[in-house]
């Protein structure tokens, strides 16, 4: 009798050791998702720059142009290199380049201090100091000063046919330490796509 009572005792025993490891490990795996989960708090903007882009029109034929616009925000006091990456079935218009910041009245021509491309996609990348932006009028208690709103127009021109192409637009952070001519490697872009827009490319009869 003895014997019995003990032989159910140890298996009591063992259920509840299973059972209270597999407590244990559930609790940890649980504590562990939720350091992962980053706090979840929507805190200030970090990053270069706030890009968003849009292209008009969407559908264009070989030879018509397209106006590319970017509009630019919360620029980071270092500047930004601006990369635009678009098919080779497209090609920029020479000089067609113009930042207008909202508080100014007429735009600045500029120049991609970059032009270069593989054998599927072009890069264009304009290199924008902080400066050029100004000051937007803020009542927050930050410490950096907001830049002023902008945006940036170019116009790409059609050379071929193009059923689903699209243009993108990555902003980064520049490095005042580094020429600019040497920032952008054509072997390794460090292409991140943040903004896009649909472009079609018919041919011309």
């Amino acid at each position: 009798m003895i014997g019995g009572i003990m032989t159910q005792y140890h298996r009591f025993f063992s259920v509840f050791l299973r059972r209270s490891a597999y407590a244990v490990v559930s609790l940890s795996a649980l504590a562990l998702l939720g350091c992962g989960s980053g706090g979840g708090s929507d805190g200030g903007f970090v990053g270069a720059a706030r890009i968003n882009l849009s292209v008009s029109p969407d559908v264009i034929d070989t030879n018509d142009r397209a106006r590319v616009s970017i509009d630019i925000e919360d620029v980071i006091d270092t500047g930004i290199l601006l990369k635009v990456r678009y098919s080779t079935k497209l090609a920029y218009a020479v000089n067609t380049a113009k930042l207008k910041v909202r508080s100014e009245d007429s735009s600045t021509v500029i120049t991609p201090t970059i032009m270069d491309q593989t054998s599927n996609w072009k890069y264009l990348v304009f290199f924008l100091p902080r400066s050029l932006f100004g000051d937007l009028n803020d009542d927050s208690s930050s410490d950096q000063i907001p830049s002023e709103p902008a945006t940036l127009t170019l116009e790409l021109i059609g050379k071929g046919r193009l059923a689903d192409g699209i243009i993108e637009g990555d902003a980064d952070v520049n490095d005042p330490t580094i020429p600019d001519g040497e920032e952008f490697n054509i072997q390794s872009p460090g292409f991140e796509a943040e903004t896009e827009a649909s472009i079609q490319v018919r041919q011309s009869r």
